[in-house]
């Protein structure tokens, strides 16, 4: 059996090979791609099982153990030397269509909203300048987009990308203080400012970028309103979601993964589900179970998300709990989260380590698309 290397980026050397209370991925920053190689289904599951288990007893031996530390140590820079030979960074080349416009029934909708720098996971800075590296994958991509932002020169940035796709390009540049989610800074404030409240920076330590993670979902309501482009699907892309190929300059699609249910609203599962976990314990624990980077869903469906999403929000805001969509999510389909909110859309969780899954099972890309304009 032969399987595409192209939708396998990276086996997923993050936090979840050495995983504790903190559920974030910038603990342990190796992050690898893959290039468009035909290799056995099996090579790649066994490569993935053994080089995953050795790296985590490594791991846990060197920072706890300290037996032969310079062996192990030389071990880990062989396997990461062969790991980067084998997940290089790629340009993705895994489907070719002739005619883009009968693939262009997903409007992908994303956004920015300036909240500054700020600290991403126990390392590494967040800057508005690296979102604006991020973004310029946006110029590639050929599905109508709805692009909502705080300030005109961000506006100005997304239109001089998507100068050559005007026609499926909507830029609407939204102000905070009328927005449902930023409305909620002061009440999160409070609950984070709380000296019993955990810090997980940033998801519990500043409000804007729970603000910014609950604006996803009232973005995604404003373009399935308004339904620009009239497709039967809508898609929420973070703005940096495809980080990895910022570097590709081939224009791409996203379409429905395969196995997709009509019915439910699609995520990238990260972690484990459990059913029976404390509600309390997914904010206060820092809880992952599906990533929040891009969702997919029939138009009827994302609606009721979305106001599934926002009714739970402030359910939880009354329990003094809050952190971002992530935990949000995991929380209504707990089951104490079930008996409370009642959910009417169920998720269809893809599953993987790899935090940008289901946008690469999605990704298609082209040599040149004829759907440019002049």
């Amino acid at each position: 059996m032969i399987f595409d290397l192209s939708f396998v980026r990276s086996w997923g050397l993050t936090s979840a090979a050495i995983e504790g209370d903190i559920a974030d991925k910038s603990i342990f920053p190796m992050k690898l791609a893959s290039t468009a190689t035909l290799v056995p289904r099996w090579v790649i599951s066994w490569y993935h099982g053994w080089i995953h288990g050795l790296v985590r007893k490594c791991y846990i031996v060197i920072t706890f153990e300290m037996k032969k530390p310079w062996l192990l140590i030389s071990l880990l820079i062989v396997i990461i030397v062969v790991h980067h030979l084998m997940y290089r960074r790629y340009c993705p080349n895994n489907k070719w269509f002739a005619n883009p416009q009968l693939e262009n029934n997903i409007t992908v909708v994303t956004a920015y909203f300036n909240i500054g720098e700020f600290q991403k996971g126990l390392s590494g800075k967040y800057t508005p300048d690296l979102y604006v590296k991020w973004m310029t994958t946006f110029q590639y991509l050929i599905n109508p987009l709805v692009v909502y932002v705080d300030e005109q020169k961000m506006a100005d940035i997304f239109k001089d990308l998507r100068k050559g796709l005007k026609s499926v390009t909507k830029i609407i540049v939204l102000d905070r203080k009328y927005m449902w989610s930023f409305g909620l800074k002061h009440r999160i404030g409070q609950i984070f400012s709380s000296k019993s409240y955990p810090r997980f920076y940033p998801n519990t330590v500043v409000p804007e970028y729970a603000c910014a993670n609950h604006a996803k979902y009232e973005c995604l309501e404003k373009a399935i309103q308004e339904d620009y482009f009239s497709t039967a699907y809508f898609s929420w892309l973070d703005i940096g979601y495809f980080r990895d190929i910022v570097s590709c300059t081939k224009d791409f699609t996203l379409v429905l993964p395969d196995c997709f249910d009509q019915e439910k609203i699609s995520f990238t599962q990260i972690y484990e589900f459990t059913p029976q976990i404390n509600m309390s314990d997914i904010f206060l624990k820092n809880r992952v179970w599906v990533g929040g980077g891009m969702n997919l869903a029939k138009k009827e469906v994302s609606k009721e998300f979305v106001r599934l999403y926002r009714n739970s929000v402030d359910t939880l805001m009354q329990k003094s709990l809050m952190s971002t969509d992530q935990q949000v999510i995991y929380s209504i389909y707990s089951n104490k989260g079930r008996a409370i909110f009642n959910p009417t859309v169920e998720v269809q969780p893809y599953r993987s380590n790899d935090w940008f899954y289901l946008g690469f099972l999605c990704h298609r890309s082209y040599n040149k698309s004829s759907f440019r304009e002049d």
